[in-house]
């Protein structure tokens, strides 16, 4: 369940419905697109800075241009959604270490990149946080070991979603309960 107050007005959303909807694995194919970016992501993106909710959109410093962009030309006027650069691993600690819901879209693909995506992943999302990653498996990639063996040993993972069709997986992730000391 997500929930945005705006003002005295607070909204509930089922959150997993709405990510899944915006994740849908077709919206992840067929399409050349940057990680985070695209159709989906916006117009979820917009939906949530409409109703009230705080959204940044990340990328590495050379698409931003595009990336502001395409949120001028999709977030309706009103929306609160900033689009700042991300460099895995180098900068997530300019952001803040609490969010709610972080989303990724197709990120999984350089293998030698898995650790820093992992620390920057751990620092963004909050302690009662969520994480979707939707991802086709490519093996060639090493996709399937960063969720199988990597992922799992900070985060507690699930699969939400599976189009055997495409080979796209949507992962759900949420920090590992910690145990009192």
């Amino acid at each position: 369940m997500l929930t945005v107050e705006k003002g005295s007005q607070r909204v509930d959303f089922d959150c997993q419905d709405i990510v899944l909807q915006a994740l849908r694995p077709l919206d992840l194919l067929g399409r050349s697109r940057d990680p985070f970016v695209g159709p989906s992501d916006f117009h979820f993106s917009s939906f949530l800075s409409l109703s009230g909710g705080d959204v940044t959109i990340t990328d590495l410093p050379l698409a931003l241009e595009q990336i502001q962009g395409n949120v001028q030309a999709n977030v309706p006027a009103g929306g609160r959604a900033q689009v700042r650069a991300l460099s895995w691993g180098i900068d997530q600690h300019v952001f803040p270490g609490d969010y709610d819901l972080v989303l990724g879209a197709d990120i999984v693909y350089l293998e030698s990149t898995f650790p820093l995506l992992l620390g920057t992943l751990q620092h963004l999302c909050g302690p009662h946080g969520t994480i979707y990653l939707a991802s086709k498996m490519r093996e060639e990639h090493g996709t399937e070991s960063f969720f199988q063996y990597l992922l799992p040993q900070h985060f507690q993972l699930e699969l939400a979603q599976r189009d055997e069709d495409e080979n796209v997986n949507i992962y759900r992730a949420r920090h590992r309960e910690r145990r009192p000391v």
